[in-house]
């Protein structure tokens, strides 16, 4: 046999090999790297999901409940004591949090890349509940309105630069399901959320302190604890993920819906359904659960199938069924599933929105620009979906209903 006949032989047994890999594996396989075979990537980005995934969605997790705890605060007294039920003082208190956490996304997501994540989130986190701990102190709205918008300054960076952070970690295919997985732990803010808060409320008669005021300050404590274990669990980018502690060695109307949920849910259940203040901070789980359920599936289906724009418009549609049922049906009960509907479609779009966004763009500015830019539109959204439920057309909102569906 000539040298030809063998150099032929062998690549016809090279190209024999490579078919024989199994399909999943070469789906997942999608950079073949000579250094690494697929188990030790496995294994890579399985730490980087216990290192990455779980202390990034605990952040953003308290993220959402110190953004959206003043709807439960709201029920349990500091309607009145702030007398926010007078014209669009609440609707106010809302939005201001979004002018200064839509302005500030470009620049915050620059500063990430420039300073690392670990003390850009870490530092955020950490301030963040020191403000937050300020809101049980406000004598006025005037004031809550003010720390409202310091909220939104600090709190402007941390979901675009995660969301960026998230996508250089991962291959097109794989990013939709931890996007998901990172977005239900933070769903877990808003499920339990009302429980949390109902159980610190009960902390009224210490240091004088009513339990609206009392939500504010335990939430800040536990927002600044997990601002101090961001500090040892955050990793860095891949191209610098080799000097972290013991990690790798150096081998817009979408959240409308969303943030109007979030924001009057609890007053929708009281004023509209008729439910107790107990019972409107409690229902308030179930809906997000089932949402996290979607969501987890509709991304698992998103990856397998490589499907992007198909899972948006179900969950699309999935909010659209819902929000009618919710806004015009007869009952509480038929009404309450509405709820189950529209949080759980809502909800399960926002991680197949940022995984559409982050297999359409490349380089990394410009990917960190369009996180940002991304959940900046989230942001305008945010300040519609505290406006559309207004407090005169208390208890149906049916403009709302309305303007959500729009």
């Amino acid at each position: 046999m000539t040298d030809m006949d063998k150099v032929s032989s062998d690549h016809v047994a090279e190209v024999g090999n490579i078919e024989a890999v199994p399909t999943h594996q070469a789906r997942a396989d999608i950079d073949v790297d000579e250094e690494y075979s697929f188990q030790e990537q496995r294994k890579i980005i399985h730490r980087v999901d216990r290192r990455l995934i779980i202390i990034c969605g605990a952040a953003y997790c308290i993220s959402l409940m110190d953004r959206t705890n003043v709807s439960v605060a709201a029920i349990t007294g500091m309607m009145e004591d702030l007398e926010l039920y007078i014209g669009f003082r609440y609707s106010i208190v809302l939005l201001v949090l979004f002018i200064p956490y839509i302005s500030l996304q470009p620049l915050a997501s620059a500063v990430i890349r420039y300073i690392g994540p670990r003390i850009f989130i870490s530092v955020t986190v950490m301030t963040w509940g020191a403000c937050l701990i300020g809101f049980a102190y406000s004598p006025n709205w005037q004031t809550l309105s003010g720390l409202r918008a310091v909220l939104g300054a600090l709190e402007a960076g941390f979901f675009p630069g995660t969301v960026y952070l998230l996508s250089c970690w991962y291959s097109r295919y794989e990013v939709h399901r931890r996007y998901s997985w990172f977005y239900l732990i933070g769903c877990g803010a808003s499920a339990f959320s009302g429980i949390l808060a109902f159980g610190f409320s009960q902390m009224k008669p210490l240091q004088g302190l009513n339990g609206w005021q009392w939500i504010f300050v335990m939430e800040g404590v536990l927002t600044f604890i997990i601002g101090i274990f961001c500090i040892v669990f955050v990793v860095d980018f891949p191209d610098k993920a080799h000097k972290e502690w013991a990690f790798l060695n150096e081998r817009d109307s979408l959240n409308t819906v969303t943030y109007a949920i979030a924001y009057f849910l609890p007053i929708i259940l009281r004023d509209n359904m008729g439910f107790s203040v107990i019972a409107s901070q409690c229902l308030t789980a179930p809906p997000y659960a089932f949402a996290g359920i979607l969501m987890v599936v509709t991304s698992w289906i998103g990856d397998k199938y490589h499907m992007r724009a198909p899972i948006l418009i179900f969950n699309s549609l999935v909010t659209l069924v819902g929000l009618p049922i919710m806004g015009f049906a007869n009952t509480p009960a038929v009404r309450l599933f509405g709820v189950f509907l529209t949080t759980g479609g809502a909800q399960a779009n926002i991680p197949a929105c940022m995984a559409y966004q982050a297999n359409n763009i490349r380089g990394q500015w410009t990917r960190a620009f369009a996180s940002a830019t991304l959940v900046g539109f989230g942001g305008i959204g945010a300040i519609a979906g505290s406006l559309i439920f207004r407090s005169q057309d208390a208890p149906a909102y049916i403009p709302g209903i309305w303007a959500a569906i729009a």
